[in-house]
């Protein structure tokens, strides 16, 4: 499982491609986050927080790795995986 995660961090996503599935990403989120804010499951305060964390999480080139975060003998063990140079 690990080898496919780290196979994945270093794909280089073709032009366009990364934008249309962020854009995906994006709507998906917002679309669940006013869901629970018009259940009233969440306030607007609250749904401000999530929507910002949202925005930070999918915008792109902040970091030059990514984090890998696997289960051994019942710890989490979180490694960075850096991109080719």
């Amino acid at each position: 499982m690990n080898e496919l995660i780290i196979f994945i961090a270093h794909q280089k996503i073709k032009p366009g491609k990364t934008e249309v599935m962020l854009s995906e990403i994006r709507k998906a989120g917002v679309e669940h986050g006013q869901a629970l804010l018009a259940r009233g499951e969440l306030t607007q305060a609250q749904w401000n927080i999530l929507e910002a964390d949202l925005n930070c999480c999918l915008e792109q080139d902040l970091f030059n790795f990514a984090m890998v975060v696997e289960r051994r003998d019942g710890v989490l063990l979180m490694n960075a995986i850096t991109k080719p140079k």
